[in-house]
């Protein structure tokens, strides 16, 4: 049995690591500074986000989801992932990554074959290349850091039902109200290590967020639910 499970996560090790070289080899053959810290973040993605199992398409859906709701729209993240490799223009020729997304969604089209059948590599490489790209553009947009523990963390508490994308997306513009700059501070309220600054502006932020999304609620029912996300992201750890 451990022999088995041995040669699974040497499989699962072997396919992310392709699918990083596929990154590194687009970034580093376009070259400049932005895309750069893009690619670094898609490989953190692939190495971080736990997918690696089921390699199946659409594995990025769920961020694509979370970012769409904060209005940045495009094509699905491997299609984007693409464009970046085909285009060949550099984030440091506009005026900002949300103009190069732009640029990318309007200029660039991609061979919807070779789309359809991007091996299972390809598609983890060329969608987690696509998402980076995204969420660097919210972080531009939003004035907010976005790491990749904070989507995790934000996939679990959308699928356990407990709040909605919109609800984390209201919840990041709360943070950002209060001065917090950085997802970071919300993981760290989930894992209990929050300053008492993160504590309460994390705390209010997801009861104003919830509130917008339950407005019946009573106080003392949405401070129920913001502990209820608390305890179960506890249990998760």
């Amino acid at each position: 049995m451990f022999g088995v499970i041995s040669a699974a996560l040497g499989a699962i090790g072997s396919f992310a690591s392709s699918a990083i070289s596929t990154v590194g080899s687009i970034c580093s053959s376009i070259g400049g500074k932005i895309l750069g810290g893009i690619g670094s973040f898609a490989e953190s993605l692939i190495k971080n986000v736990d997918i690696m199992a089921d390699r199946k398409p659409g594995i990025f859906d769920w961020i694509r989801q979370i970012i769409s709701d904060v209005g940045i729209a495009g094509e699905r993240p491997e299609e984007m992932g693409m464009k970046v490799e085909q285009s060949r223009e550099k984030p440091e020729d506009f005026d900002s990554i949300q103009a190069y997304i732009n640029h990318l969604h309007k200029d660039i089209q991609v061979d919807q074959e070779r789309l359809k059948n991007l091996s299972e590599v390809e598609k983890i490489g060329y969608g987690a290349l696509g998402c980076a790209l995204y969420i660097k553009g919210l972080e531009e947009k939003s004035g907010m850091e976005i790491t990749v523990d904070f989507l995790k963390e934000a996939e679990k508490i959308v699928n356990s039902g407990k709040m909605s994308n919109e609800g984390i997306k209201n919840t990041l513009d709360g943070m950002k109200e209060r001065g917090i700059n950085s997802t970071e501070s919300f993981s760290n309220y989930m894992d209990g290590k929050a300053t008492m600054e993160e504590q309460m502006a994390v705390y209010d932020s997801l009861k104003e967020a919830l509130h917008k999304e339950f407005p019946d609620l009573s106080d003392a029912d949405l401070n129920v639910k913001v502990t209820h996300i608390n305890d179960f992201m506890q249990d998760k750890q």
